[in-house]
């Protein structure tokens, strides 16, 4: 009840407006966190997964840390383990600004970690340091730990993924960020089979080339269109997008409509893609479908309705309003076919845990309407979409709480939706930059579906 009563006093004296981008006096913080907490309550989708972690518990869990938090980037750190308790990736604290005075105090490891085939490894290293730490070195231990239970202890738990790949790989990524020139102990094995115990430090800002080996070939975020071969000679025409937020996507490809019409079968690449307009997302995909109306899927909402509320106290049919665990069905989008052309070839469309939102909208329209329509290849998608509701602290930083989940037949995404072939790059693609998942839809395509096309 204390702490009820100071978040309420706190709510009337303090506003967004009084949040300072430097600092933060106690009473804002716990607005801030309380806030959070509020909006989640409110807003969050998921009522049933609210009630089984016991939200309210962790915000009178999580009060005392912010009240004796000194540091900022340490109070931002508290919030982002505060939201990230609700494994949503949609659902999120992001600081676009860093941390001003403090980021001095803060600095990364000098090299990288993927995983491939189960383990991981070591997928970029500063240019200094790549004799003491060879590419593709086998990461054994962290502090003399398995690696999975270091991450498990330390970071998987407050990584805001909605599937265990997701937070895996945001768990190496956040691994990487620590007390500048802190020292942790690590064991590796070297593509030679040796065995090396190191200590490492957070300090890659004071090495002089900074440059990075990097592995993975086109990791910036880009979009591409062109016409190609495959080993057996077999032209195909390959989509790569990484984002659906350029409305310019159907004019570009209109303009190619010749080429593409030219390949035996076509590969949309969505390894990379976040996601972005819905609405792009449905129109490119209004490319592949011979019709001139698509039509989406259900999701839910969150509904607070206070004169139901009030009457939920005596008769039963409101209840869940009082409860506060009230739901409306929002129905399927209709999309149009406007000035698009069809293409009929053979689609494989490529995934990944890195695939998510609108890409995944996509993918669930093609799973639930058009299960024959494409051949997915790759790995589990990141099992995310949604509408967040975002509020700012300040210019900088905000948060996110999504708002709406897709309402689906059980299994087609609790999980990220499944590849129809599963693909992963091993170690030595990694280490190569060599990308043979085109060498495997060749194979596919020429033994078992070249009837199809």
């Amino acid at each position: 009840m204390k702490y009820l009563i100071t978040f309420l006093f706190v709510c009337l004296f303090v506003s967004q407006e009084l949040i300072s981008a430097q600092s933060y006096t106690k009473e804002e913080r716990v607005y801030w966190l309380s806030k959070i907490w509020k909006d989640v309550s409110d807003n969050f989708y998921d009522t049933q997964k609210l009630k089984a972690m016991n939200w309210d518990s962790i915000y009178i869990s999580y009060l005392p840390q912010v009240e004796s938090v000194e540091k900022k980037c340490d109070y931002y750190g508290i919030l982002s383990d505060f939201i990230g308790l609700l494994h949503d990736e949609h659902s999120g604290f992001y600081n676009r600004g860093g941390c001003t005075e403090e980021e001095s105090s803060y600095d990364s490891l000098p090299f990288e970690i993927a995983t491939a085939d189960g383990r991981f490894y070591v997928s970029r290293v500063l240019q200094e340091l790549v004799d003491s730490i060879p590419l593709g070195s086998e990461l054994l231990t962290v502090e003399n730990q398995p690696v999975l239970e270091y991450l498990n202890k330390n970071f998987i738990p407050v990584m805001n993924g909605n599937t265990p790949q997701v937070r895996l790989r945001k768990a190496l990524s956040q691994f990487r960020i620590g007390i500048a020139d802190k020292s942790i102990s690590i064991r590796i094995k070297t593509p030679q089979e040796n065995i090396l115990g190191k200590a490492v430090q957070y300090n890659s800002s004071q090495f002089v080339n900074r440059s990075r080996l990097r592995i993975l070939q086109n990791q910036r975020r880009e979009n591409r269109l062109s016409l190609n071969q495959d080993i057996n000679h077999t032209p195909y025409y390959y989509f790569r997008f990484d984002g659906f937020d350029l409305d310019e996507i159907s004019t570009g490809i209109n303009q190619l409509v010749d080429s593409i019409q030219l390949a035996d079968y076509l590969v949309l690449d969505l390894r990379r893609n976040s996601g972005g307009s819905e609405a792009i997302a449905d129109s490119l995909l209004m490319c592949f479908l011979d019709m001139d109306t698509l039509k989406t899927y259900p999701s839910i909402t969150r509904v607070n309705q206070a004169y139901y509320a009030a009457k939920g106290y005596g008769y039963s049919e409101y209840k869940d309003y009082y409860e506060e665990t009230a739901v409306d069905t929002l129905p399927e989008e209709i999309v149009v076919k406007k000035n698009l052309p069809y293409f009929n070839q053979l689609l494989f469309v490529l995934i990944s845990d890195e695939t998510c939102s609108a890409a995944e909208d996509l993918l669930i329209t093609l799973k639930l309407h058009y299960p024959d329509r494409a051949i997915l290849v790759g790995t589990p998608t990141s099992g995310s979409t949604g509408a967040p509701l975002v509020r700012l602290l300040n210019s900088d930083v905000y948060y996110r709480i999504c708002t709406r989940g897709p309402l689906l037949p059980k299994g087609l995404f609790e999980n990220g939706i499944q590849p129809d072939y599963s693909y992963s790059s091993g170690w030595e693609e990694m280490v190569s930059g060599e990308d043979h998942i085109f060498e495997f839809i060749a194979d596919i395509f020429d033994k078992n579906l070249k009837i199809k096309k």
